[in-house]
């Protein structure tokens, strides 16, 4: 079966740098399309719709902020994650590129790896969706061997039938499958085996399988898939995550009430597990048939005990912008359970108003408001709120970490203390 590839067009005047970028991006296995300049890149851009776009700031003809806008009006591109490239980026560069909708900036000199960890990273926050809702020309982002052909259906370990692809990530992909030695539905993720991401999967699979609570989705089992591919299997589990829930509007009082200590039972669990999960959010928080009083803590990519070491270069970001505690942007930091923490702080006060409190329209409006804004007060956008739960959430997403409530359990107990 042919590979599927991410699709990179490299917008860059400086041919040698341009040259570097592509060797890199394409020893990785990614499909690129040079441009020289904006004007061609915006030809090429509607002619064989990316992936993603890198563009340089400064180029003759066309620059950066103006091919932005250009590739934002049109239908095809308009959601195209880009990504700026600066010789040094300022304030002002960052600020109007942010308005414009830029999703990321890459500061000159970059290294292959800075690179590729950033074109990872944004085509992983753009595919956390279906196939069949990406834009036209939308590629999956790695190659997919697992596919059905015919009426045969691709099975892991011997064991695991998959059935149908249900989710994208930027590593591999999610599957539907049937354990054909028990007859039961089981969730089958695929990561594509590197150094960094075998690193991180095995964290994963080690913090899933000594996790043993039931707001953590179940562990099965964990292997080589073969064709380049590691595989998790974990319980199926049919509802939908809280995401889903809240497109349809914002909670209850009691619902968002009920909701924080479910919360804060799955990390009060991890926790005391010596493991931070690092992307709490609403995509990650699974309510069993829609129930709220079955949440389950899902998708334990991004999570490591609190001593291991980082697997992570400096200066890549890992998480989601409008979750991020402050100090999850900064370089050398240590994370610890206050970033679990602040980011379900976000979720119960995105519950109760509709969004998360440093929400932005880009990732970059998002992370310059967790940066140089205060955290807001729930009250204020929905005043009957009580205030006692507007001081527990006022407590989770406190700037200052030494300020903020220590862990899951310290959520518990502030809640049990204020009767709520």
């Amino acid at each position: 079966m042919s590979e599927l590839k991410s699709r990179i067009l490299v917008i860059e005047d400086d041919a040698d740098f341009r040259a570097m970028m592509c060797m890199a991006l394409e020893s990785d296995g990614f499909e690129v399309i040079p441009a020289e300049n904006g004007r061609v890149g915006v030809a090429l851009a509607i002619d064989a719709i990316p992936s993603i776009i890198l563009c340089d700031v400064r180029m003759p003809e066309l620059d950066g902020h103006d091919t932005l806008t250009q590739l934002r009006t049109l239908p095809a591109t308009k959601d195209i994650p880009f990504v700026f490239l600066s010789g040094g980026a300022d304030m002002k560069d960052v600020r109007r590129g942010m308005n414009l909708g830029a999703d990321d900036y890459l500061v000159k000199p970059f290294t292959p790896e800075e690179l590729i960890d950033t074109v990872r990273a944004r085509l992983q926050r753009h595919s956390e969706r279906p196939t069949s809702q990406l834009p036209p020309g939308m590629t999956p982002t790695m190659p997919l061997p697992f596919e059905m052909m015919g009426s045969a259906r691709a099975t892991i370990a011997g064991r695991y039938e998959l059935v149908r692809r249900i989710a994208e990530g930027g590593m591999g992909s999610v599957y539907r499958a049937k354990d054909k030695e028990t007859g039961q539905d089981v969730a089958v993720k695929l990561i594509a085996r590197t150094a960094t991401s075998t690193d991180r999967f095995l964290r994963e699979c080690e913090a899933l399988a000594g996790m043993h609570h039931p707001r953590v989705v179940p562990y099965r089992a964990h292997g080589d898939a073969g064709e380049g591919f590691h595989y998790l299997v974990m319980d199926w589990l049919e509802g939908m995550d809280l995401a889903r829930r809240l497109q349809q509007g914002t909670l209850s009082i009691d619902e968002t009430r009920r909701l924080i200590r479910h919360t804060g039972e799955a990390l009060g669990h991890v926790h005391r597990s010596n493991v931070v999960h690092r992307d709490v959010k609403p995509g990650n928080l699974f309510l069993v048939d829609g129930d709220i009083d079955s949440l389950k803590l899902i998708d334990f990519g991004l999570a490591r005990g609190t001593d291991s070491a980082p697997v992570t270069q400096t200066g890549t970001l890992l998480g989601t912008p409008g979750y991020l505690a402050p100090e999850q942007v900064k370089d050398g930091f240590t994370p610890d359970a206050r970033c679990d923490v602040f980011a379900a702080g976000c979720v119960a006060y995105e519950c109760l108003t509709g969004a998360s409190p440093f929400h932005g329209p880009t990732p970059m409006a998002s992370i310059a408001r967790l940066m140089l804004e205060e955290s807001p007060r729930v009250r204020l956008v929905r005043p009957d709120v009580p205030e006692a739960l507007e001081e527990i959430i006022g407590a989770m997403i406190r700037r200052e970490r030494g300020g903020r409530l220590r862990d899951g359990q310290a959520i518990l107990d502030a809640m049990n203390s204020a009767g709520l």
